[in-house]
C-alpha cells in the first residue's frame, strides 16, 4: 500500500485510527517490461521521431502504440523503418545504462512538460542538455532552456506528466528516448502483478495480471462493490466515500499470494495476507489516495517453458537508395539483417513487379519505369520472420545505342550506285538517328 499526493493514510488492524504521514516517492513510478520489445522509428510531425512499439507484454504502464520520441545523440543517425529490438528504462532507474547517464534528466523532463514552439525547437533544447549544443539562435529553444535553468533543477514529473524513457538498442542504435505519461492514481486503486521471483516485491519486468476479481467491503462485513483488473493488472474503485474499508482479492487457480509487507519501500510490496485480504483502512475524501497491491505467483511449474524466440530483424538499408534505369541491374542488399538469439536462414525479396528473388544480396532488372514497393522477408532458424519495406525508383535511362552494323559492298567502281544497310538499336527503346 502506498499513500500519494502528500496524503495522510489512516489505517488500523483493530479499527483504531492512527494518522500517519507517508512521504511522496522521490522518483516517479513507471512500470516497464524488462524483456526486449520492438521499436520502429521514423521522423515525426510533432516530435523528432515517431516511435512505434510492438510486442510489449501486457501488464505494464507502456503498451503497443506510437510514442513521441527524441534524439539525445546528435552525431549518429537512427536507421529508420527497421524493427529494432530494444529495452526500455526509466531515466530515474539506478541501473540505467552508462551511455544514458546525464546529470540533466531533471531539466530534460522539465522541458518535456513545458514545451514551446515546434518540434525542431524542442529538440534543440534537448540537445543543449545531451550534446552541449548552443540554441541561442532559436528563440523558442532558448526560452525553454532559460525556463529549465530557472525552474527545472530537481524537477520530478508527477502523475499525469511526461517522463523520459530511454530506449536502449540491442544491438546498439542511436541513443534516444520516448516520452510517456505517468499514470494518475484514483481515490482507491492498485495493482495485481505476477511475482515471478516470489519475493513479494514488484521488480522491473514483472507484469500485471488481468481479470483478477476484487471485492470492496465496508465496515468489516458489508460487500460494497466488485471490480476486476484491466489488461495491465490495474484496478480502481470510483466514487468511494469516507469510511472504513478492506479489499478481498481472489487468487486464480494455481496461484498463491506473495509474502506481505516485504522490504522498506511501501510502494512496491504486496499488501494482502495469505487469504487475499488487506488490513482495514480509512478513506477520507479529498485528503488521500490509497493504493493496495497484491502479488501472485505459481508455487510450482508442471513443465519447463520453452525459451522465447526473439524474432529476427529485416534490414534492407545497406543498398539504399534503390534507384536505377530500365534494363539496368539493381543490387538489393539485406546484409544488415540479424537475429539476436539464432541465425537467419532465408532472405526473400519481392521486387514489386510480380517477380521474386532469394539471398542476402540479390540483383534484379526492371523492364518498365515506375515506383516499385520492394519487401524483404527474413526467417530465422526457428521460423520467426520479419519484413522490411523499401522503394525502388526506376526511370528511363539514356544509354548509348549499340555499335552500328554496316552491310554492303566494300569495293566497286566510280560513278556506280551501291546500297548499304545500317542497323543500330537503343536499350531504352528510343529512336536512333544515324548520320553518314
Amino acid at each position: 500500500m502506498t499513500t500519494r499526493l502528500f496524503a495522510i493514510g489512516i489505517f488500523s488492524l483493530l479499527l483504531c485510527c492512527l494518522p500517519i504521514t507517508v512521504a511522496q516517492p522521490t522518483t516517479p513510478i513507471i512500470r516497464l517490461p524488462a524483456n526486449l520489445v520492438t521499436m520502429n522509428a521514423v521522423y515525426g510531425q510533432s516530435s523528432y521521431f515517431d516511435m512505434t512499439l510492438t510486442e510489449v507484454p501486457l501488464g505494464f504502464d507502456i503498451i503497443d502504440g506510437v510514442y513521441h520520441g527524441w534524439c539525445n545523440q546528435k552525431n549518429i543517425n537512427m536507421t529508420q523503418r527497421v524493427n529494432h529490438t530494444v529495452i526500455l528504462h526509466s531515466c530515474y532507474d539506478p541501473a540505467l545504462p552508462i551511455e544514458f547517464h546525464n546529470s540533466h534528466w531533471d531539466k530534460i523532463n522539465y522541458v518535456l512538460n513545458h514545451k514551446q514552439g515546434n518540434p525542431h525547437s524542442i529538440q534543440k533544447a534537448i540537445w543543449y542538455y545531451t550534446n552541449n549544443e548552443s540554441c541561442s539562435t532559436d528563440s523558442d529553444a532558448n526560452a525553454m532552456v532559460t525556463d529549465a535553468e530557472q525552474h527545472g533543477f530537481g524537477f520530478i514529473p508527477g502523475p499525469g506528466q511526461q517522463i523520459a524513457v530511454p530506449v536502449e538498442g540491442i544491438p546498439t542504435i542511436q541513443l534516444s528516448f520516448l516520452e510517456q505519461t505517468i499514470p494518475i492514481p484514483q481515490t482507491l486503486e492498485g495493482l495485481v502483478w505476477h511475482d515471478l521471483n516470489k519475493n513479494g516485491i514488484q521488480d522491473k519486468g514483472e507484469p500485471g495480471i488481468k481479470n483478477i476479481v476484487l471485492h470492496l467491503y465496508q465496515n468489516e462485513s458489508t460487500l460494497l462493490t466488485t471490480t476486476t483488473t484491466n489488461s495491465a493488472g490495474h484496478y480502481d474503485f470510483p466514487n468511494v466515500t469516507t469510511g472504513l474499508y478492506y479489499i478481498h482479492f481472489i487468487a486464480p487457480s494455481g496461484y498463491i499470494f506473495s509474502p506481505q509487507n516485504i522490504g522498506t519501500d511501501d510502494t512496491v510490496d504486496s499488501d494482502v495476507d495469505t487469504t487475499g485480504n488487506t488490513v482495514i483502512f480509512t478513506i477520507i475524501i479529498n485528503s488521500n489516495t490509497s493504493r493496495w497491491d497484491a502479488g501472485l505467483y505459481k508455487p510450482t511449474s508442471t513443465q519447463p517453458s520453452s525459451p522465447v524466440n526473439i524474432h529476427p530483424t529485416a534490414d534492407g538499408t545497406a543498398g539504399e537508395p534503390y534507384t536505377g534505369f530500365v534494363h539496368t541491374m539493381i543490387i538489393f542488399d539485406g546484409s544488415r539483417s540479424y537475429d539476436r538469439d539464432g541465425r537467419i536462414i532465408s532472405w526473400r525479396w519481392n521486387y514489386g513487379d510480380g517477380t521474386n528473388g532469394t539471398g542476402k544480396i540479390t540483383n534484379h532488372t526492371y523492364e518498365h519505369p515506375g515506383e516499385y514497393i520492394v519487401t524483404l522477408t527474413v526467417s530465422d532458424n526457428r521460423f520467426a520472420t520479419d519484413t522490411y519495406t523499401t522503394l525502388a525508383s526506376i526511370r528511363l535511362g539514356n544509354n548509348p545505342p549499340t555499335q552500328p552494323l554496316v552491310f554492303g559492298p566494300n569495293n566497286g567502281h566510280v560513278n556506280t550506285s551501291y546500297t548499304y544497310t545500317i542497323t543500330a538499336t537503343d536499350p531504352d527503346s528510343e529512336n536512333v538517328r544515324i548520320t553518314i
